[in-house]
């Protein structure tokens, strides 16, 4: 295990390292573990521009599918959040992650009818990410890895689980 969490934040300093070297893009805090938090910046541009912006890369991302990332809150500063934690966690997949997401960043507006990307984003937080986290763990998503930190624990997953089975029964 202290060999895959050694990997793990191994590949945690890579990513960062890509994001501290983007132009428009920063780290946001400290990442001594497997998790970085980190955004997309444009000089002159105020906290709710840049916030509502990050949220819509978010979404763009995890609209395509093929990784799905969450958000976090760091004061009053919207940052994206990646988790590595997947046994299978490789270069490849967090190259795939940067690509998406500058990608997504150069995309320009995206926006949702009646819904503020903003309490999207939150609605997504709260619903989706438990969700996904379940639905993998049962082995009813196929994914090689996620990046998220939506369900923190076994634990976490299994109350969500027994939660979800008894709104439906």
């Amino acid at each position: 295990i202290a060999t895959r969490i050694r990997h793990h934040c191994a590949l945690a300093s890579q990513f960062a390292g890509w994001v501290r070297e983007a132009p428009e893009w920063e780290v946001a805090a400290p990442h001594p573990f497997s998790t970085i938090c980190f955004r997309h910046v444009r000089p002159g541009e105020g906290v709710e521009a840049t916030n509502t912006r990050n949220a819509r890369i978010l979404d763009r991302v995890n609209e395509s599918g093929d990784i799905f990332i969450s958000h976090t809150m760091l004061g009053p500063t919207y940052v994206i959040r990646v988790a590595l934690g997947n046994l299978g966690t490789e270069e490849r997949h967090i190259q795939r992650a940067w690509d998406l997401l500058q990608a997504a960043a150069r995309a320009g507006p995206h926006r949702h009818r009646g819904v503020s990307t903003r309490r999207r984003a939150e609605h997504q937080a709260q619903l989706r990410l438990p969700l996904r986290w379940i639905a993998m763990l049962y082995g009813r998503v196929k994914a090689d890895f996620a990046l998220t930190s939506g369900v923190h624990s076994a634990e976490d997953a299994i109350k969500a689980a027994v939660e979800d089975y008894k709104s439906k029964h």
